[in-house]
């Protein structure tokens, strides 16, 4: 699915376009599922090539089945906060968006994973979560940064909330 930009020049110049889906219809409404993921470009097409897959793997490898994945959407000329529109529509009640980080001048392929809470249109970055620099082996591995995500999912599920309420206490899990 696309996001309501037309072209990269102006996902550069007009990030709010970014942030909402042209259209849902393609993506199937109510899901049933417990998470949603998201795919989004993002500002590191090379990132998500390079990352995406295995990460998606390694949240399925941590989730075991105890919570149901809904079908990954990916997001074309994305960025963050359109994962709140599709999770909203899929009806779950989490939702990781995976998304290339902005391109530094020694690291272009670093993945960021955004954790939303009940989302819902109009969600603030502030009520997200983020585990940033995936990129192994430089970076964060995918099994560690899934590990974290679960941790937060359990957390966000705990409190209600994901965002500047919600601390990481994956660093409390078993080896």
């Amino acid at each position: 699915m696309d996001s309501r930009v037309s072209d990269r020049a102006e996902f550069l110049r007009r990030p709010d376009l970014g942030r909402e889906p042209r259209t849902l219809a393609h993506i199937p409404a109510g899901s049933g599922a417990d998470i949603g993921i998201v795919v989004a470009d993002g500002l590191s097409t090379t990132a998500v090539a390079a990352h995406a897959v295995p990460m998606i793997e390694a949240l399925n490898e941590v989730f075991d089945s105890r919570l149901a994945i809904a079908p990954v959407v990916i997001a074309r000329q994305a960025r963050v906060a359109i994962g709140d529109a599709i999770g909203h529509h899929l009806g779950v009640t989490a939702v990781l968006v995976l998304v290339g980080e902005r391109p530094g001048l020694s690291v272009d392929d670093s993945l960021g994973a955004y954790l939303t809470h009940r989302p819902r249109p109009g969600r603030r970055d502030s009520d997200r979560n983020c585990v940033s620099n995936i990129h192994p082996p430089e970076g964060l591995g995918y099994r560690a940064a899934a590990r974290t995500l679960a941790a937060l999912v359990d957390g966000a599920r705990t409190l209600g909330a994901s965002g500047v309420r919600l601390k990481d206490g994956s660093h409390s899990l078993p080896g």
